[in-house]
């Protein structure tokens, strides 16, 4: 069932950049499974970065004056954070890496260098960051604009052709200043002996708690281009990945249950991988972790027993920087298909952003979200749910 609201999508042809996997790149190797993972690095601009570094030192320092507990370390610049959280990111493991708040060129170009073996999709939304001006909630005009702040990495061929780029045109406050909104990326899938097209849509929404309605309004018309993509192409699986901000618990532990209250007007067009084996507070209730010990073997952190549990949430407290219990802003979402189809995939929220030492903070404010598919059940011959039923 759709929302019946109207739409907040523009479309912004050609508002992006392809970068191909390096030459001399070996070829990738065949895979019975396709694995897949989500992760918020937010990297900003360097001097949007500089300036927050300097917020957030002068407020560490005037929280330290009142509080005599030690305060936690701060994030590094973008810059410094990048090539380690590609390095990561190519240890989970994953053909299909998407991204959010990559609005720094030198953390692109930095990202590329380490995941040379993937084609990637780079400055998405930038022309119009320079084109458009943008007002903010106090009317002014902005210099500051940014580009989607989403990237896009793939092991697997990209379909240039296929890849479009819609901005959101509802955004409020702060997230005016950058041109989010919604890519669609086709890829080519080696399926045995022959190759099969999915489709991914990547997406990263409005933030901020009372902001519910605007994510609501943007849901629907990523809905909207998802189902009318599933018409023209009814046996092609369609992905939607991405930073929705929304969640059940909030950053603050607030309980608002906004992902319970979007249900049955969005959440039931899609098999939400994480919730087949997790409860809606993140808790596991089947099966058992499969990635955290390799997260933590191959680091030179202090724990390498992976014997720390899954988190319960995909988001930090930057206060501790341990995760939220049922803070999960993060998800990998398959359009019009029967979740009893699934029953060979598992979803897991990563440790590998972790510091690596007490004294350090963590790679991203975020923990990135892996998911693994078996091929054999993506492309069972089983029926696609038809995109027009309960619309």
């Amino acid at each position: 069932m759709a929302l019946s609201v109207g739409s907040c999508l523009v479309e912004c042809p050609g508002d992006f950049v392809f970068a191909p996997r390096d030459a001399s790149s070996s070829a990738y190797a065949s895979s019975d499974r396709l694995v897949m993972t989500t992760a918020n690095l937010k990297a900003f601009t360097p001097i949007l970065d500089s300036i927050q570094v300097v917020v957030a030192q002068v407020s560490s320092a005037i929280g330290n004056i009142f509080n005599s507990r030690p305060s936690s370390p701060l994030l590094a610049k973008a810059t410094e954070r990048a090539s380690q959280i590609g390095m990561e990111l190519k240890h989970t493991g994953s053909q299909v890496i998407a991204a959010e708040e990559v609005f720094s060129a030198p953390v692109e170009t930095l990202l590329c260098k380490t995941l040379q073996d993937y084609h990637k999709l780079i400055r998405i939304g930038a022309k119009q960051s320079v084109s458009h001006e943008v007002k903010t909630h106090s009317s002014a005009s902005s210099s500051l604009q940014l580009s989607s702040g989403l990237f896009f990495a793939s092991l697997y061929p990209i379909s240039k052709e296929g890849v479009r780029f819609w901005r959101f045109t509802n955004l409020i406050e702060e997230n005016n200043l950058a041109t989010k909104g919604v890519v669609r990326v086709p890829v080519t899938v080696p399926v045995g002996e022959e190759t099969k097209e999915v489709i991914f849509y990547v997406t990263h929404l409005q933030a901020k708690q009372k902001a519910a309605e605007v994510r609501r309004e943007q849901l629907a018309a990523t809905l909207g281009l998802i189902q009318n993509d599933q018409r023209q192409h009814p046996q092609t699986p369609i992905f939607l990945g991405g930073d929705l901000n929304v969640t059940n618990i909030e950053d603050d532990g607030s309980k608002t249950f906004e992902r319970n209250s979007l249900q049955t007007t969005f959440f039931s067009n899609f098999v939400d991988f994480f919730a087949l084996d997790h409860d809606t507070f993140g808790q596991r209730t089947e099966g058992s972790c499969t990635l955290l010990y390799q997260d933590f073997m191959d680091t030179d952190r202090e724990d390498k027993t992976g014997s720390l549990p899954e988190p319960l949430g995909s988001f930090y407290d930057p206060s501790t920087w341990t995760p939220i219990p049922g803070c999960l802003y993060d998800y990998w979402l398959l359009h019009s298909r029967d979740p009893n189809e699934f029953r060979g995939s598992f979803a897991e929220i990563r440790r590998i952003f972790d510091a690596k030492t007490s004294s350090q903070a963590p790679l991203s404010d975020h923990l990135p979200l892996t998911v693994s598919i078996h091929l054999a059940e993506l492309f069972s011959p089983v029926r696609i749910v038809d995109a027009n039923d309960g619309i």
